[in-house]
């Protein structure tokens, strides 16, 4: 299954540290449940949609194990628990391919309306960090439903951001407030191909900065650099129990910040001794 997405031949050990199967796990986890939420208001032939909700096994291992659990036994998160964490915000910008139109459903499970303008970012893995296109539109949504807010042929798409195929490209969605740079939720990151049907260059990264937040002993900010776009970055702290803010996620800006909230007192300096950092290219 993961090889249906990912180049992998006989596992070296550096690919088993990177864990293959977690990427594999959260992105089908993504994919699925992403599904159902906007299938909240749709209803098909075979009688199938009004999902009005989602579950995933499991949430945790009772044993250390290899399972399906998104908490290790230890409480560790794995990549899919930083996702669903994600895919499971209740105002959600959801893109996707059907047939030969690429689509935006726009999730809002809040009981109040929300309005927002999505911005569409087209990046190529290995175009560096500007857009290759863009646009932008006013949207509103009523409370507790789901709808297509964007539609355009997956061709047409692919022409205007000068992608030779679709594997070269993948797209941000984000959802910001009118005349600000606020976020609603967080933007999504959608995959118009495989990446093992494309190259992406190497990224070399590195820990720019590990800062304290001020009043906190147990929460700091980790500035990650990257030299080009990087999918799937991962972060460890090695000895230090806790979890960050998201990980295994696109990198596509120069320098982007990650929250770790640790576990027990700790310092910046022995944080950032014990971090190490990764992405999908440097097993590859």
């Amino acid at each position: 299954m993961i090889a249906t997405s990912i180049k992998i031949s006989n596992f070296t050990p550096r690919q088993k540290d990177f864990r293959f199967f977690q990427v594999n796990q959260a992105m089908a986890l993504k994919t699925e449940t992403e599904y159902y939420r906007r299938m909240q208001d749709t209803f098909l032939a075979d009688s199938s949609g009004g999902t009005q909700g989602a579950l995933y096994w499991q949430l945790n291992s009772i044993w250390p194990s290899a399972s399906w659990s998104s908490i290790e036994f230890g409480g560790k998160w794995k990549m899919a628990h930083y996702y669903a964490k994600e895919f499971f915000e209740p105002v959600l910008l959801s893109p996707y391919v059907d047939g030969d139109q690429f689509l935006v459903t726009l999730i809002n499970d809040n009981t109040t309306t929300v309005t927002g303008e999505l911005h569409l970012e087209v990046y190529g893995f290995a175009d560096g960090f500007q857009p290759k296109s863009n646009r932008s539109l006013m949207v509103k949504q009523k409370p507790q439903s789901a709808t297509v807010v964007f539609t355009e042929d997956v061709k047409t798409l692919l022409q205007r951001s000068s992608c030779v195929k679709a594997a070269d490209c993948f797209v941000v969605a984000s959802l910001i407030v009118p005349g600000s740079d606020v976020v609603i939720g967080v933007p999504n990151v959608y995959f118009l191909g495989a990446p093992k049907d494309t190259t992406i260059p190497r990224a070399s990264m590195k820990v720019a900065a590990v800062k304290q937040v001020d009043g906190s002993p147990r929460v700091f900010t980790i500035s990650v650099e990257a030299a080009a776009v990087a999918p799937f970055i991962w972060l460890e702290a090695t000895g230090i129990a806790g979890r960050f803010s998201r990980n295994g996620h696109m990198q596509y800006h120069p320098v982007e910040d990650v929250q770790f909230t640790a576990r027990s007192d700790t310092n910046a300096a022995d944080l950032r001794r014990s971090l190490k950092i990764m992405s999908l290219m440097d097993v590859y």
